[in-house]
């Protein structure tokens, strides 16, 4: 299943923040098309992985976009712009911590 870090979360929180939510929306991550995905306004539905942060829904997944992205974790990660929401596969993100857990 998808995993979103709590530093997506918080990012998220921000975003959903300054958007002018309506009362129980949260982001509904979007997919395109492969490998496209976008946010948008929505309030959680039957059916979606929900990710909350303190007690506050704030990132809603329909089962099929939760589904393709069974082995990612969602995370800030660094970019050409500077820090910016992305996708880690499970693996990589694994080894990451095994390797900033043993220096």
């Amino acid at each position: 299943m998808l995993q979103v870090t709590d530093a997506a979360l918080t990012r998220l929180t921000a975003l959903l923040d300054g958007s002018e939510p309506g009362e129980g929306d949260c982001l509904r991550l979007t997919q395109k098309e492969p490998g496209d995905f976008g946010l948008a306004l929505d309030a959680p539905r039957e059916g979606d992985a929900v990710f909350a942060l303190e007690a506050r829904d704030v990132l809603a997944v329909d089962e099929a976009t939760c589904a393709g992205l069974d082995d990612a974790i969602m995370d800030v990660v660094d970019g050409d712009g500077g820090p910016r929401l992305g996708f880690l596969p499970q693996d990589l993100a694994t080894e990451a911590e095994a390797s900033e857990g043993g220096s």
